[in-house]
């Protein structure tokens, strides 16, 4: 009942034409005002751009087709509009048209134009409202259509952002999605708000915000559905955005984000509107919104274009705020963030340029807030400012930005319960471009520079090393070209665990430049000026094209990822430095940096890497030795694993410090790659390992689930055995191409496949070295007298043709799938010069021995212990009833029935093991298993043979 007596008490008819007047007389002068400050071309921009949507001419900019949306209410084609036009576009013609409707409902310019803070530097923030009937196809053919004169207004050096917008949506809060210039969800009321305190009409129809008294915003829903009832308006004449009687608590949360997210290019121009959130929050419920001050001036009727100002009312609501709060830290930020946003500089002895409202307003301003000209003039060369004034500056701005951000989170958790109205997806990104910006955590460049100044080159630098008690590096950048015993009495630039890392900061906050003089003491190191140059030169290679481009919007929706890498081997380190000072020599034929010489050493002695994210942040990360080598793998591959379905790129590897560098760091890089195309072509296997050679140990490379796995291996024999080792399912080997490129180990796995059992044989003289690959990529190696090719082949045939039955059999009897192994044979042959080669052989499975004994072996335990029964042809022979004398009576009764006399090794032809023996491999039992007994077996055998020959 009193919403309606309130109602009723408004004499619409009486006031709407006044009212509007009002507005539209503050509309004009803003303007105006717009067009004296900017330049012709981005005048001629404005006159256009309603034109633009008013028609499809096909010569004019923006042109899509003749069934684009266009038409905008009460706009006429004026004689200047048809000037400009022409000299643009010389054969444009304009023709008059009746519109039955129109599709675009209004256009607007928003933010700062209009007020003190609009200069020709400024961009252009534009909604176009289009009708809300429009289908899909046709907005895809409007939207089409405004991204073709955004890239227009280039042309004439505008910087135009314009917004496709549907006022129904906008009324119910249903915003498009996240990018960088539209605030998603993360905005509505505020947005809003701001929109009706600061938009400018260019052309179309009036917000129907303006008729709603100020004193009734909260009935806003009421009064304007009793207008349209009552047809005090035509409804064609207005639009219907919606009302801000009422903002949600969370929303402050969500727009604290959107310009913390804003003010990281930009801090000055977030900073104001960042603490009018703030302002905002510290009066809710009740706020005195600047959109409801600006309204309540113009239906006073005593508003003029600079007491409605938007931004100087948002200057002053939030000096009020911050000198109640006796922040004065913060009131002097405020001040100088809206000088620097006004754009000009008052102690310039040239004032021609400076428009007289603004000059006499930041006159005033300058005067109240007590600057001296010293002040305004170290403001006014702000791209001068050096490193301390800079950073000082950052430090202010963060602490701003944190103080806010903790104010508005608190007060977000106490009076909201959920942030329902901004998408989680929204706040992610949002986030996640902040946290880049602002986080700090180890290893991360802070980039001090961005949003302050343009540079901060020094003419001059010295760069110095010295050791800490704890003995470890400390490098530290001091301004200007000193001596070495002035050093302690100079206050640092910057200091650094390590020189690239120190040589990262001054590259990346812009202190050194190509004309930079450095002064360089670095006792204890093998640092040279040549080296310390390179590595800047190079920085500047590998990563100037990406900082100049900046993260895309869509970086923030993925995950942070590697988009410009440095690897920089040994820098300041000379791995020959000590043989150099004592005058030797190292010269090998043996060139593997990680293996060099005749003593395997590594000459990586140390990897520093300097990476540029997609999210814009700069890592440097230090690694030492073979276990720094290692650890760099490990991390790398962290950046983008395999699941990812993208590889990392390629490291990028330097190395200036020693005559080596170049093949050093080749070899560095080859490393990474070799592993990278091991473990992410779509073709390897899943389990496959790699095998890489550094000093005189060998590391088994592994991903197990995109995590990182190293075994580390001090001889062959160990690396043999790791081979050998049982594995759960097919484990295929990649060797490291430089890794025991001598030997006959990479060969073999080259030829290695799934499901198949690989015999390779190699004749050294009297003795053949066996290798085989079982169907699960295990390697077995074994050696034996040498008699004859097919001894060994028949009897390993047939010794696999029975572990197969064994297998099958066994599968069946637990219940899981097994694939007939198929047997495959090679010979193996060394050249004179070392070079292995393979020949595959057909296996003759119809061939036999002559003097051929079957010889099955049965494991099973017995008291936790394993026994053995051997059966030569139908004779038992148990360890419980032979016990230490078994393998003897085995040899004796097989000697006694040879045909040949002839003292050739014994063999076993087929193994059976007890499920209880195999125990936790009984479900993961392969050809090796078997193997390893039949080796062990025969080995004892063997043994007891040759006692008796010797004997």
């Amino acid at each position: 009942m009193e919403q309606r007596a309130a109602m009723q008490q408004v004499n619409y008819s009486s006031n709407f034409k006044e009212i509007k007047k009002r507005f539209v007389s503050i509309n004009k002068a803003r303007y105006d005002r717009t067009l004296k400050i900017i330049r012709p071309q981005q005048k001629d921009f404005l006159e256009l751009l309603p034109l633009l949507y008013h028609v499809n001419h096909p010569i004019l900019a923006g042109y899509v087709s003749s069934k684009t949306p266009c038409g905008i209410p009460e706009y006429s084609i004026s004689k200047n509009t048809t000037r400009i036009a022409k000299r643009y576009h010389k054969s444009f013609v304009p023709k008059k048209r009746a519109y039955r409707s129109y599709a675009i409902q209004a256009i607007y310019l928003m933010g700062s134009t209009g007020s003190i803070a609009y200069s020709d530097k400024s961009d252009f923030d534009i909604w176009v409202c289009y009708d809300s009937n429009l289908s899909l196809e046709q907005i895809q053919e409007l939207e089409e259509k405004t991204r073709a004169i955004e890239e227009w207004s280039k042309t004439l050096g505008v910087d135009a952002s314009i917004f496709l917008v549907d006022p129904d949506r906008v009324r119910i809060g249903d915003h498009d999605d996240l990018s960088i210039e539209n605030s998603g969800s993360a905005l509505h009321y505020l947005l809003l708000e701001e929109f009706y305190r600061t938009s400018v009409l260019l052309s179309g129809r009036y917000p129907i915000w303006w008729l709603v008294p100020p004193d009734q915003e909260e009935q806003y829903d009421e009064i304007v559905a009793d207008i349209k009832l009552k047809r005090y308006l035509h409804s064609k004449d207005h639009i219907d955005f919606g009302g801000i009687g009422k903002i949600p608590a969370e929303e402050f949360y969500g727009a604290t984000l959107w310009l913390l997210y804003k003010g990281i290019d930009s801090p000055y121009k977030s900073i104001l509107k960042i603490i009018l959130m703030e302002v905002y929050a510290n009066e809710y419920p009740n706020i005195d919104l600047l959109s409801m001050q600006f309204k309540r001036k113009i239906y006073a009727g005593d508003a003029t274009i600079d007491d409605t100002d938007p931004y100087l009312m948002m200057l002053d609501k939030v000096e009020k705020y911050l000198s109640k709060e006796e922040d004065l830290e913060r009131l002097e930020l405020i001040r100088r963030s809206f000088y620097f946003k006004v754009n000009i500089k008052l102690a310039s002895s040239n004032k021609k340029n400076i428009h007289d409202f603004k000059l006499d307003k930041m006159l005033y301003l300058v005067n109240k807030w007590q600057w001296t000209s010293s002040y305004v003039e170290k403001l006014d060369h702000q791209e001068n400012w050096k490193l301390r004034a800079v950073t000082n500056e950052r430090h202010e701005i963060i602490n701003n930005f944190t103080t806010s951000y903790r104010a508005l989170s608190k007060f977000a958790k106490e009076h909201s319960e959920t942030m329902a109205r901004i998408k989680p997806s929204d706040l992610n990104i949002l986030a996640r471009k902040i946290y880049a910006a602002f986080d700090r955590k180890a290893g991360k460049t802070e980039i001090v520079y961005k949003g302050i100044t343009e540079q901060l080159f020094e003419d001059h630098l010295t760069i110095s090393r010295r050791l800490t008690d704890e003995n470890s590096e400390k490098w530290t950048a001091y301004h200007g070209a000193l001596l070495e015993n002035d050093l302690a009495n100079h206050e640092p630039l910057k200091f650094g665990h390590s020189l690239i890392e120190l040589c990262a900061w001054c590259y990346f906050n812009k202190i050194f430049r190509p004309q930079t003089i450095v002064a360089l003491y670095s006792d204890g190191s093998d640092l040279s000026n040549r080296e310390i140059r390179s590595i800047f030169d190079h920085m500047k290679h590998m990563f100037e094209a990406t900082i100049n481009q900046g993260p895309s919007f869509e970086d923030f929706k993925q995950a942070s990822s590697i988009r410009a890498i440095g690897s920089f081997i040994n820098a300041g380190l000379d791995p020959f430095s000590s043989r150099t000072k004592r005058g030797e020599h190292l010269a090998s034929s043996r060139t593997d940096s990680l293996q060099y010489g005749g003593l395997s050493e590594n000459l990586a002695l140390s990897i520093d890497q300097v990476i540029v994210t997609s999210w814009h942040e700069v890592l440097t990360y230090r690694y030492y030795g073979v276990q720094g080598l290692l650890d760099c793998l490990r991390d790398y591959i962290l950046w983008s694993p395999p699941s990812h379905g993208r590889r990392p790129p390629s490291i990028n590897a330097v190395s200036f410090s020693s005559l080596r560098g170049n093949a050093i760091a080749s070899r560095v890089e080859a490393v990474f790659d070799n592993i990278i195309s091991c473990f992410y072509d779509d073709i390897r296997h899943k389990n496959t390992r790699f095998v890489l050679g550094v000093e005189k140990s060998y590391f088994v490379i592994k991903l197990s689930n995109d995590s990182f796995e190293s075994e580390r291996l001090d001889s062959m024999d160990e690396l043999l055995q790791s081979l050998n080792t049982p594995l759960g399912c097919y484990s295929p080997v990649v060797f490291d191409r430089m890794t025991l490129d001598d030997n006959v180990l990479p060969l073999l796995y080259k030829h290695n496949n799934i499901h198949k059992i690989q015999l390779f044989y190699h004749v050294n003289g009297k003795e053949v070295t066996l290798y085989i690959l079982d169907e699960k990529g295990a390697l077995f190696v074994n050696k034996a007298q040498f008699y004859h090719a097919d001894s060994i082949v028949n009897q390993y045939q047939r010794f696999f043709d029975s572990i197969n039955k064994r297998m099958i059999f066994l599968a069946n009897e637990i219940g899981i799938e097994y694939n007939v192994k198929e047997h495959e044979l090679y010979q193996l042959h060394k050249s004179r010069n070392g070079i292995w080669s393979v020949n595959k052989e057909v296996i003759n499975h119809l061939a036999t021995e002559k003097d051929f004994v079957s010889l099955q072996v049965i494991g099973d335990l017995f008291n936790s212990k394993p026994v053995f029964s051997i059966y030569v042809g139908d004779k038992e022979f148990t360890t419980i009833e032979y016990g230490r004398r078994l393998y003897l009576c085995v040899i004796e009764y097989i000697l006694r029935y040879r045909k040949s006399k002839k003292l050739y090794s014994v063999y076993i032809t087929d193994v059976d093991i007890s499920k209880s023996l195999l125990g936790n491999s009984l479900r993961n039992v392969q050809t090796v298993h078997y193997l390893n007994y039949k080796k062990q077996i025969e080995e004892n055998l063997n043994f007891v043979l040759k006692s008796m020959i010797d004997s």
